[in-house]
């Protein structure tokens, strides 16, 4: 179930990103966006562990971080063409 879980807010991800490169969303604009999404997601994910696991918190974050800003750079070079 954590699986699916974990994709589903990738792809949400991928989704948010593609949507703010379509949009063209200013680049300190979609840093903050994309740092209150990822800080949203690892908290609500992790909050029963916060004091065990804070490595996994972290690990989520960067990685939501990582697929928001892929996917918001290539899509927004794509509506650039």
């Amino acid at each position: 179930m954590k699986a699916k879980r974990e994709y589903l807010y990738m792809l949400l991800a991928v989704a948010i990103g593609a949507i703010m490169g379509i949009l063209r969303i200013y680049w300190i604009l979609g840093i903050i966006v994309i740092i209150c999404f990822a800080t949203v997601i690892g908290v609500y994910e992790y909050r029963t562990k916060w004091e065990r696991d804070k490595s996994s918190i972290t690990n989520m974050i960067l990685e939501t971080i990582g697929i928001l800003i892929v996917s918001w750079s290539i899509t927004s070079t794509l509506a650039s063409i």
